[in-house]
């Protein structure tokens, strides 16, 4: 035995044979292929180990590993089989590719056979073989329910991994503005009220999933689908309108479930619509759903705004200083609960939150709201503006009971608002002017009195008008005159004309006095006429003529 080291590498060390005389070459050749092993594991060398082989019982093929025996071995006795041409595949695999290509049609396999028997049409029970069939069905004899096949659900084996939904993300400016699109999965796509129904959750966890991040998030959802519609010469065309949602508000621990209701019902009425106008459209497949979501900034009501210098100055204001958008809300309980000390401190009147009823009443607060608040509290509301160092009303309540009136005061500046409570209306109105002596005032045109009993008679008047902000000339422009020269335009001339008429009485029946007419006791015979004609151009005007007939 000649057999060098290399030989020994590249041999099993069963495939050399030894004679009984060669005991000391097969220790010694042992040895050398043992440490030969050492010096590569210790230098951090792949060991060319050779794996057992794995040898098929019917045909002796030979495989390096068992699974790719057991996968050998099935395609002995399960053939798969396309229904089409007949062709067998050895993997399932490379049947369902040959399907795709095949007639373009799709190979139907034992799975699916299965679950084409539960394909059944909602409307009149009819059974189908694959879910186009179905779709084809309902697309021509129920036209308006666009609903498809009702499958009963199957339970998942264990250890099957369910597909998930897929989506697709993107935003703008950066990050607050946000689309995602949501994908449908299987049948869904022939059947929009399942799709919402099931994309509900999807949709409510990416409106929270927002709030996280954005306190207060504005957004609407649209479904785009493909419509269909038969042609001339048995052609189909497509269209692909979308239908969205309007758009919602939604605030931090505040419940999505009834826009999200609302907004999948908008979308559902708004396609069946636009099916029943009488184009012929129906719909063929839904492509996705897509959520819009963007920041929510209110600007109206929001937090703490320091007040100008002319209304601090002139006294009467209570201004709570908070750091929400519950400022309508302090400033009534203010009114309500008077604090004598620091009253602006929003601490003294979060006791009271939960006396009044704010249902439905969103923050922060509009002037829209007030009327339903009055009613809900049993309260009266005035709301008073500021703008050019001049007060105004904005909303004045209905009710009589003018002995329980709140005033407030509304700010604006630089796109924000702030509500505050006008302690003294009196004393705030006369600060404004140039009187020093005490003063009543009508809120309805702000003007004041010197006592409370000229007021309450002039209210009687005044309250038979509405509210309005009046506003003065300047110096200088008091006097109305015509400044817009430049819209005459000059004519050639003018035609002055006069009709007579004779006034003659006549007869008539005597009316009804059950019933309500009118008695027509004169007519009027016309007599006679007279022109002139007038002109810049001397040679057209004509001197008046009188004619009669």
């Amino acid at each position: 035995m000649a057999q060098s080291l290399n030989g020994v590498e590249q041999h099993h060390i069963n495939d050399l044979h030894f004679d009984e005389s060669d005991d000391g070459m097969l220790v010694k050749a042992a040895i050398e292929v043992e440490n030969k092993l050492k010096r590569k594991k210790s230098c951090g060398e792949n060991v060319d180990v050779k794996r057992p082989k794995f040898n098929c019982d019917i045909c002796d093929k030979t495989f390096g590993y068992n699974r790719n025996l057991n996968r050998h071995v099935n395609s002995h006795f399960n053939k798969n089989q396309c229904l089409t041409c007949g062709k067998s595949f050895t993997q399932k695999y490379n049947l369902v590719k040959h399907g795709n290509k095949c007639s373009g049609r799709r190979t139907i396999n034992k799975r699916d056979k299965q679950l084409s028997k539960q394909l059944t049409c909602r409307h009149c029970d009819a059974t189908f073989d694959d879910v186009d069939s179905l779709f084809t069905h309902v697309a021509n004899y129920h036209p308006l329910n666009q609903t498809g096949g009702r499958m009963s659900k199957t339970e998942e084996p264990a250890g099957k991994i369910k597909r998930g939904r897929f989506r697709f993300k993107k935003s703008a400016i950066n990050k607050s503005v946000n689309l995602v699109d949501h994908m449908p999965i299987g049948d869904e796509k022939y059947d929009l009220l399942r799709f919402l129904a099931n994309t509900k959750t999807d949709v409510e966890e990416i409106i929270v999933s927002r709030l996280k991040k954005q306190k207060n998030v504005k957004w609407y959802v649209n479904a785009r689908v493909e419509m269909v519609r038969d042609i001339d010469d048995g052609q189909q065309e497509k269209a692909h309108p979308h239908f969205r949602s309007k758009s919602y508000i939604s605030l931090q621990n505040e419940s999505n479930d009834h826009n999200l209701n609302e907004a999948f019902q908008t979308i559902n009425r708004v396609m069946e619509e636009f099916i029943n106008k009488g184009s012929n459209w129906i719909l063929n497949k839904v492509i996705c759903l897509e959520v819009h979501t963007l920041p929510y900034s209110p600007i109206a009501g929001s937090c703490y705004m320091e007040l100008p210098h002319k209304i601090k100055s002139a006294g009467g204001i209570i201004n709570i200083r908070n750091d929400d958008q519950k400022c309508f809300l302090w400033s009534v309980l203010a009114a309500l609960h008077p604090m004598e000390y620091n009253p602006y401190r929003k601490s003294h009147y979060t006791a009271h939150e939960n006396e009044l009823n704010m249902n439905d009443i969103e923050y922060p607060v509009s002037l829209t709201k007030m009327e339903k608040f009055e009613k809900q509290n049993n309260i009266t509301i005035n709301v008073f503006g500021f703008e050019n160092e001049k007060v105004f009303p904005l909303y004045l309540t209905k009710s009589e009971n003018v002995d329980s009136e709140i005033d407030l005061l509304y700010l604006s500046q630089n796109g924000e608002t702030h509500y505050c409570w006008i302690k003294n209306l009196d004393r705030f109105l006369g600060s404004m002017t140039k009187f020093h002596t005490k003063r009543f005032y009508c809120r309805r045109c702000l003007y004041g009195f010197i006592r409370q009993d000229l007021l309450n008679e002039h209210r009687l008047y005044c309250n038979n008008f509405d509210f309005q902000k009046v506003t003065y000339p300047k110096e200088g422009e008091a006097i109305l005159e015509f400044r817009d020269f430049h819209k005459q335009m000059r004519v050639p001339f003018v035609i002055y004309a006069d009709f007579e008429f004779f006034a003659k009485q006549i007869d008539t029946c005597q009316p009804d006095p059950n019933q309500s007419s009118t008695t027509h006791k004169t007519t009027f015979v016309p007599c006679g006429y007279s022109y002139v004609v007038v002109s810049s151009n001397q040679t057209l005007n004509i001197p008046s003529q009188p004619l009669y007939t």
